[in-house]
């Protein structure tokens, strides 16, 4: 009996540890269920936002590329109907503003027609000058016709006739007192039928540039038919030949003292260096000065396409039309070797924008346009960030082993305003948007806000995601002039795309709290590793206080301050290059001074 009841308690326990275990099964077999079925849920909502944010992104793009094919439509049909403005007594009284609502059709039918004015497309603005009445910029805001004007300048109708004049009483600027104005600048020559709108520049906040090229009847000012200057009107350009040499030395250091011959000076620096290359090195990337032997390294003529804006500002137009001439002859992008993408952009690519935009030359923005195709092909990253190298003849890419599989911050957030630029010349949005991607992806992904609202972004980048990896923090080599193209983006896009001023803006106020120090007098911009100020400046360094001070101009906000910073990094440069032991130079790059040595020893 005792046997009994001890297999029955056995039995029941049996039976309880049955139970508890399918229980056991039967929870965990449920919450397996609930957790498939909301990870199921996550990834297809996560798959519904992905759609969504593809959805706006083709949106955006299309309604991008319909506002630049509208101005240019707009451009087109102004110049075919020969319009002058649609700004004319009323509207200076307050009676012809365009309103919102009314859309370009509407607009244009207003404008009076004349044969005094010129028009320039700078990505969706287009900008009209008028002799003798305004310049303005307009540009369509919306899909549904929007409007948006603003007068840069009036022209004063007791003025004198000149190749420059002030156009002023222009809308009000934002956060200042005075309203915009501008400059223009009127330059005619022999062989040019109709006046045509070379260029327009903010040199500070509200202040423009505008500079034309006419028939010599626009100017009875000349006094010789033909004297002025071709399509580098307001370049400055150089000494006459055959002037005496100037010594640097016996220059004063005033900033507004002996222009003329400071001027000089550079002109005959560059044509040393010039005469040099084309003697020893002609054809080849670059001149080794030592030995007297060119090198190849992208194998473009890279010194030449990077020259070409330079000589025509020097006004060494003769060297300038032999490096022309080597483009139309020799220069061929059909190369096999792997090369920089960002050096072959910025060099290569830029330089032979800057050339066109200078001279007019249409074949070299023809060159332009092919070499920028075959960069392209490097944006081929899963991120959508270029990769490092690139053929230009098979479009194959790569990153090279030493950064260990990663991209670097400023070789891909270094590109923007060449493929911008190509892409406004060119009508080819689909190249803007890749060089954008790159910066919306750095814009999402980059370092963490600090509690003074700044942010800083390591060096190394996946190129499968686009997130930053390590803790490097650099301004000098591998990052210095990303920090440099989110200022000048903000620029060239007329200030209309406020993602480049916000970057620009919190990345100067994370180097201010996290990587300036001062030693022996003397303030130092240094990196950063794992938290930590590493104890070292680039000489790379020294471009920032030239983009502080540019940014002072435009940012009335930081002016004050970023001016003193940009003095105090300005003295700690002098000095380093004032340290440097070096016979044939004054300045050695990569320069890195320790901080615990006192400045000059």
């Amino acid at each position: 009996r005792g046997g009994r009841h001890g297999r029955r308690a056995s039995t029941m326990a049996v039976n309880w540890l049955a139970l508890l275990f399918i229980a056991q099964i039967v929870i965990f077999s449920t919450f397996m269920i609930s957790f498939f079925t909301m990870e199921s849920h996550r990834q297809a909502e996560q798959h519904e936002m992905q759609l969504e944010l593809h959805r706006l992104r083709r949106d955006n793009l299309a309604k991008e590329r319909k506002l630049m094919q509208l101005a240019t439509r707009a451009e087109e049909g102004l110049e075919s109907v020969g319009m002058a403005s649609d700004y004319d007594v009323g509207a200076e009284e307050g009676e012809g503003d365009l309103d919102g609502s009314e859309g370009v059709a509407e607009a244009e039918a207003s404008i009076p027609k004349g044969d005094g004015c010129a028009r320039l497309v700078v990505e969706w603005w287009v900008y009209e000058a008028c002799l003798g009445q305004h310049v303005r910029q307009y540009h369509e805001a919306d899909d549904k016709g929007a409007f948006e004007e603003h007068v840069l300048g009036k022209a004063d109708a007791e003025g004198t006739p000149g190749p420059d004049q002030v156009y002023g009483r222009g809308d009000a600027c934002p956060g200042a007192d005075s309203p915009r104005q501008v400059s223009v600048r009127l330059r005619c020559r022999e062989g040019v039928t109709k006046l045509s709108f070379f260029r327009v520049s903010e040199p500070s906040a509200c202040q423009y540039v505008a500079e034309l090229e006419g028939p010599p009847a626009l100017c009875p000012w000349n006094g010789e038919r033909g004297s002025s200057p071709p399509a580098s009107a307001g370049v400055p350009s150089a000494v006459p030949a055959g002037s005496s040499p100037v010594s640097a030395s016996d220059l004063s250091l005033s900033g507004t003292a002996q222009v003329a011959e400071k001027r000089q000076a550079v002109v005959q620096a560059l044509q040393w260096s010039w005469g040099a290359y084309e003697k020893f090195a002609w054809g080849f990337d670059e001149l080794k000065p030592v030995s007297r032997r060119g090198a190849d390294w992208v194998g473009l003529g890279l010194t030449i396409l990077d020259s070409l804006d330079v000589l025509w500002m020097a006004g060494l137009k003769d060297d300038f039309a032999k490096g022309v001439q080597w483009v139309r002859k020799s220069l061929s992008f059909d190369k096999t070797r792997m090369i920089s993408f960002f050096e072959t952009t910025i060099r290569c690519l830029g330089g032979l924008l800057a050339a066109h935009e200078m001279s007019g030359d249409e074949y070299l923005l023809q060159m332009a346009d092919d070499l920028a195709e075959r960069l392209a092909k490097a944006f081929a990253a899963p991120s959508g960030l270029p990769y490092t190298t690139i053929s230009l003849s098979s479009g194959a890419h790569s990153v090279p082993a030493w950064t260990g599989g990663n991209l670097l911050l400023a070789e891909v957030g270094t590109v923007q305003m060449e493929f911008f630029s190509l892409a406004a010349h060119m009508n080819k949005p689909e190249l803007r948007e890749k060089a954008q991607r790159v910066f919306d992806v750095l814009d999402k992904e980059g370092g963490p806000m600090d509690a003074k609202g700044g942010r800083l972004w390591p060096i190394h980048i996946r190129p499968e995601s686009g997130k930053p990896v390590g803790s490097t923090i650099s301004w000098g080599a591998m990052g210095d002039s990303f920090y440099e193209y989110t200022l000048k983006l903000w620029l060239l896009t007329g200030k209309k795309h406020e993602q480049y001023k916000r970057m620009y803006l919190e990345s100067v106020r994370g180097m201010q709290s996290r990587l300036i120090t001062e030693h022996a007098g003397l303030t130092y911009l240094c990196e950063e590793k794992a938290g930590r100020q590493l104890r070292k400046m680039d000489h790379l360094v020294c471009f920032v206080p030239g983009t502080l001070a540019l940014g002072a101009q435009h940012l009335p906000e930081v002016r004050v301050e970023h001016m003193a910073l940009a003095e105090k990094l300005m003295e700690t440069c002098h000095q380093m290059c004032g340290a440097t032991r070096a016979p044939a130079m004054h300045c050695a790059p990569h320069r890195t001074p320790h901080l615990n040595t006192p400045p000059g020893s």
